[in-house]
């Protein structure tokens, strides 16, 4: 049996144990003054520049907004001008007929002013016509070639006569212009085919 001054020797021991325990740990820094102000200060520098950040992504959204408010009303009438061409151009070739008696003529000159009417109500929603003359360059971003023709007088690949007219809506293809463009080769890439077609 262990007697009463060993068991008061042994606890005498576990409580230094725990002293020298206590004194190993680090010890505790504590922070100054001035490191806190300046970890204060970088905070709020962080959060400064996320707010600027936040506002500069606001302000995008609200421009990218506006533009595309604009853009879609801008081309908001696109499809309704679309499906009235077809009828203005019945009702301007009829004014432009030769064959108009001298009775009806009076009544044209009425109908002409409509036409000017119509034409200045497109150009106020930003509709207007395709320039082009007999003779231009054919350009497949603004015309459509229905058919081919000989023409010894024009280049190839240049519009020989104009059938519809086209449209541009504010800048934008609304209506290609549908022409007939010259191709001063169709005898010989005929004569070629029948060739071709003759050897088979």
């Amino acid at each position: 049996m262990a007697n009463k001054d060993d068991l008061t020797k042994s606890t005498k021991d576990l409580i230094n144990n725990e002293k020298n325990k206590k004194i190993k740990k680090e010890p505790i820094h504590k922070i100054s003054d001035k490191d806190k102000i300046k970890e204060l200060q970088n905070e709020i520098e962080d959060l400064k520049k996320q707010r600027l950040i936040d506002l500069a992504n606001i302000d995008n959204k609200r421009k990218q907004y506006e533009t595309d408010f604009v853009e879609r009303q801008k081309y908001a009438v696109s499809s309704f001008i679309k499906n009235l061409l077809p009828a203005f151009d019945m009702f301007s070739s009829t004014l432009n007929s030769s064959n108009v008696s001298p009775e009806l003529k009076n009544w044209l000159k009425g109908f002409e002013m409509i036409e000017k009417m119509f034409i200045q109500e497109f150009n106020n929603v930003g509709v207007t016509e395709i320039e082009i003359k007999i003779g231009d360059d054919f350009n497949s971003n603004f015309h459509n070639a229905i058919e081919t023709v000989k023409a010894n007088d024009l280049k190839n690949g240049t519009i020989a006569k104009v059938l519809n007219k086209g449209y541009l809506i504010n800048g934008r293809l609304l209506r290609p212009t549908n022409v007939v463009v010259v191709n001063n080769d169709i005898k010989k890439e005929s004569i070629k085919n029948n060739k071709n077609t003759k050897n088979k």
